[in-house]
């Protein structure tokens, strides 16, 4: 039986240092306490949004910094669109936005790069990688970076035309596929010798659980281990 369900080979963090994620991070934090503190007496469906609004902001950070200075550019603007930014700027909260929007803008992703690089960059050639990320002009970095720094053919992008995924799995050679979340649904990129790579995490549950069924297919023969890149103090 674990030859056809062989199960998840568990998920290993790697920790990349970056000072100005960690800076992301804390003035995110610093912005939420700021809601918490004035929304404290104020009716529970503003509680509500502001934990979903919240939730957007952090999500955003943790997967594409640079959308980041977009959602506080919207939020500062007081236009009040309909959904989580409807709620209205709180007391305090205009300058801890743009605290956010200072350290969003010194998020360059340089080090995460670098530290993905090292994870794929063996030509052992037993070992595949599919790197997941969850927005396309994220999957489009990665690809570029890692194109510029590997041997030429060894980066495949994924696309709607599934060249690349074609090419990923019917041949040997030890591949990197760069994965947006287009790719979370429908396709077989089962391969023996596979690693996930989490270039970033949604904050969906689901979501995570179609990345890994893109792999994890019946008669695999082999547990898919995952490899999650993580800011260390953030």
């Amino acid at each position: 039986t674990s030859t056809y369900l062989p199960g998840r080979g568990g998920a290993k963090r790697v920790t990349y240092e970056c000072e100005s994620e960690r800076g992301l991070a804390d003035a995110i934090e610093a912005w939420r306490l700021t809601l918490s503190s004035a929304l404290f007496s104020v009716d529970v469906t503003e509680k509500v949004t502001a934990i979903e609004l919240a939730s957007a902001m952090e999500e955003l950070a943790a997967c594409e910094p640079c959308h980041v200075l977009a959602f506080v550019t919207q939020r500062l603007s007081g236009s009040h669109p309909q959904g989580i930014n409807s709620l209205p700027l709180c007391d305090g909260e205009i300058d801890s936005l743009q605290q956010i929007s200072r350290s969003a803008k010194e998020c360059d992703q340089k080090a995460k790069l670098q530290t993905l690089l090292g994870l794929v960059e063996t030509e052992d050639t037993g070992t595949s990688y599919v790197v997941f990320t969850n927005m396309a002009e994220t999957g489009d970095r990665v690809a570029a970076y890692l194109n510029s720094e590997l041997p030429p053919g060894r980066v495949l992008r994924h696309s709607t035309s599934q060249l690349a995924r074609t090419q990923f799995t019917s041949e040997n050679r030890g591949y990197v596929l760069i994965c947006d979340r287009s790719a979370e649904e429908g396709l077989n990129l089962q391969k023996r010798g596979v690693v996930a790579v989490h270039y970033d995490l949604p904050f969906s549950p689901n979501r995570i659980e179609q990345r890994m069924g893109r792999l994890d297919r019946f008669g695999i023969g082999m547990s898919i281990k995952s490899l999650v890149l993580v800011c260390g103090g953030s």
